[in-house]
Formats: C-alpha cells, sequence, structure tokens
C-alpha cells in the first residue's frame, strides 16, 4: 500500500534548500532505486507522487511555507490550499528556521521544530533537528559512551551559550522587540515568540543547579552561540569540546534556544545520554509514541525545585534502570529522530490514517 501524495508546484529545478523533507529523496537522480533505498530507506517505497488531487491521499506543497512568504508567492500556497479543500483532500505543510511560520489556511497538519504546546490546536506537530552527522561514529569511535554504574551523586552536563549578563539579556529583548515591530509592519512574516532572553534564563537555572549540593555539574558556558568559533579548526575543536562534555556527564541539560526547541535534546539521545528536559511550553516528536517522562522534566518556571527534581528522579533509578535508559535515549534517536527514521514513522502516521484523512 502505497501513500499518495499531490505535490502541484514541483518542478525539475526545484530549490533543493528549501523543499519539504518527504520530497528529498526523489530529488536525487544520480542514485539507483537500490541506492536511493540504501541511503534513505524503505520508506520511499511506500509513497507515490500522483499528478492530481482526485487520487491522493493528501496534497503537499513542495517547498517550506516560508518560502512562499519572503518570495511574495503567497497566493501560489494558498491556491495550493483551496485546491485540496476543493477536493475535500488534506494540505500537510512544513515550516523551518528557530521561529517557524503558521500560514493562514485551512484544514492543514503543520510541522515544525519550535512552536507552543499551549498554542496547538492539534494540526501541529514537532519535526525534531536532524543533525548533521552521528557523534556515535564521529566522537565516540563507533562505541556508545554508557556509563555502567550508577553514582550517588549524578553529574549533569553542559556547554553552549548562557550569560547572567544583564546588557547581553536586554540585547535579546531588544532583538525581540524588533522582529514584534517589523511584524506589525507586515515586513516579518514569522511566528512571534514571547520575550524570553533564553540565554540569560538559562544561566540562572544552571546557577541553581551549580550551587546545589544534590547534584554535580560539568559546565562550559560560552557568551557566543556555540562558542564564536569561525575557523574551520576552531569549530571542530569547539565540537570536540562539546561532545566530550557530554561524555563525561549522566544528564544532559536541555532547554530551549531562540526558539522554543532544544537541538541539544537531540545531542543528547544521540550521545546516549540521558537528557533532563527542561519544560518551556514546548513540542516534543511523537507524545503520543514516545513517553517522554522516562526521562527527567522540569518546567522552567520552577527554577528553584530544578536540582531537587533532578536528583530525585536519579535516587529512584536502580542501576539497571540507569544503564538502561541510556541506551534508550540513543534507540529513540535513532527510530524517531533521525531523517530516515523520522520518515519512516512519518508514512507509517498516514497510511494507517488515510481512510480517515478527509475528516481531519
Amino acid at each position: 500500500m502505497a501513500l499518495k501524495i499531490f505535490v502541484p508546484d514541483i518542478k525539475k529545478n526545484i530549490d533543493r534548500k528549501v523543499c519539504v523533507l518527504p520530497l528529498i529523496p526523489f530529488l536525487t537522480n544520480d542514485l539507483s532505486s537500490e541506492q536511493r533505498v540504501e541511503k534513505f530507506g524503505n520508506w520511499i517505497n511506500r509513497i507515490q507522487l500522483v499528478n492530481d488531487v482526485e487520487s491522493c491521499d493528501f496534497v503537499m506543497p513542495a517547498h517550506y511555507v516560508n518560502n512562499y512568504y519572503y518570495k511574495k508567492e503567497i497566493k501560489n500556497l494558498q491556491q495550493i490550499n483551496k485546491l485540496a479543500i476543493a477536493g475535500n483532500k488534506l494540505t500537510v505543510c512544513f515550516t523551518n528556521g528557530d521561529w517557524g511560520l503558521t500560514p493562514k489556511l485551512n484544514n492543514f497538519h503543520l510541522y515544525r521544530f519550535s512552536g507552543y504546546w499551549s498554542k496547538n490546536s492539534g494540526n501541529q506537530f514537532c519535526c525534531p533537528f536532524f543533525l548533521g552527522s552521528d557523534p556515535l561514529y564521529r566522537y565516540y569511535d563507533g562505541k556508545l559512551p554508557v556509563h555502567n554504574q550508577k553514582p550517588i551523586i549524578p553529574v549533569i552536563g553542559f556547554c553552549g551559550r548562557a550569560s547572567g549578563n544583564i546588557f547581553g539579556w536586554g540585547t535579546d529583548i531588544v532583538k525581540d522587540l524588533g522582529r514584534g515591530v517589523l511584524k506589525l509592519a507586515g515586513k516579518w512574516p514569522e511566528d512571534i515568540e514571547s520575550f524570553h532572553g533564553s540565554s540569560y534564563k538559562r544561566y540562572h537555572i544552571l546557577k541553581e543547579l551549580e550551587q546545589s549540593p544534590l547534584v554535580e555539574t560539568n559546565f562550559i558556558l560560552h557568551k557566543t552561540f556555540k562558542g564564536g568559533g569561525e575557523s574551520v579548526e576552531e569549530k571542530k575543536r569547539l565540537s570536540e569540546m562539546f561532545y566530550t562534555n557530554m561524555k563525561q556527564s549522566h544528564y544532559a541539560f536541555c532547554y530551549r534556544g531562540w526558539g522554543n526547541y532544544s537541538i541539544r535534546l537531540y545531542e543528547a539521545l544521540a550521545s546516549g545520554r540521558i537528557p533532563f528536559i527542561i519544560d518551556s511550553d514546548n513540542n516534543l516528536p511523537f507524545p503520543g509514541k514516545i513517553n517522554w517522562n522516562m526521562f527527567p522534566v522540569a518546567s522552567h518556571s520552577d527554577r528553584k525545585n530544578i536540582p531537587s527534581i533532578l536528583a530525585s528522579f536519579h535516587a529512584a533509578l536502580s542501576n539497571d534502570e540507569f544503564v538502561n535508559l541510556q541506551y534508550k535515549a540513543r534507540a529513540i534517536w535513532e527510530q524517531f529522530c533521525t531523517y530516515n527514521g523520522y520518515m519512516e514513522q512519518w508514512v507509517n502516521k498516514y497510511l494507517q490514517h488515510t481512510n480517515n484523512l478527509h475528516s481531519l
């Protein structure tokens, strides 16, 4: 059984940088069908691109919705949506970037990195941030760096941008305000985040952990994103520092950045680290399939209690549970958070609901 997708605006010379995720394998012309499956996974054999709305299961724009807005092609996007509605079909679209863009469409699904759980009316879904390479082979010599003995006091690691400088916080807020002004002027099509100052808030949560006797911290704080490395050598050194910090820690501190999502969450899972998820009302991938509460979770608004939440979670684990949770983290990344794994789940989702798509 194939998932039939109609992409009205697909072209031979489509810009691959802004084409949506399901189309990527179908734009690779230099591979045989066997090589394509080997590279991307068997899910591509369960997708069929059709040429009309009548025979499809749903309609999908070829590009991220941001692209239609920035290129002033909103009418094209709206026309695709109208075509789907006329055929009594769902529109499935994607947005990218830290903030994402919620289009003004009807009867649609939207896939995004970020967003707010409390604002999600049920038609928005979290797409993982796909890592450029697997850290298992790039930094850990092909062997998952599992801690086989549960310590009495957990070590929580962090390597990244966090600053308690009030001027830095002010700069972040000014940038947020600037985007708000541009939004009002009709020059910022993307969604607006609430005024946050994530680096400043992150710093103070980390300080609560650092000052607590309940946990041991392994923190490397940068004033700029990824330490600000510019040369190839410096970027390599900083990346090695990041994953060494991850390897030396039992838990990885995972809190939002500019957008309301954490790239570090996926880096931690890939490294077999237990993520300590700081909930910022963010969406997470496949909440119906992944019990994210198997990992420690704390609200960012409950800053004072964050150390005790982690310590209590750790104390409740047996040694076997502690070890198995590290393997489970890696398994979740492979199954749900790699491109191939995610697309396998994505195709399964729509194939299972094909008969009900018209009513979604």
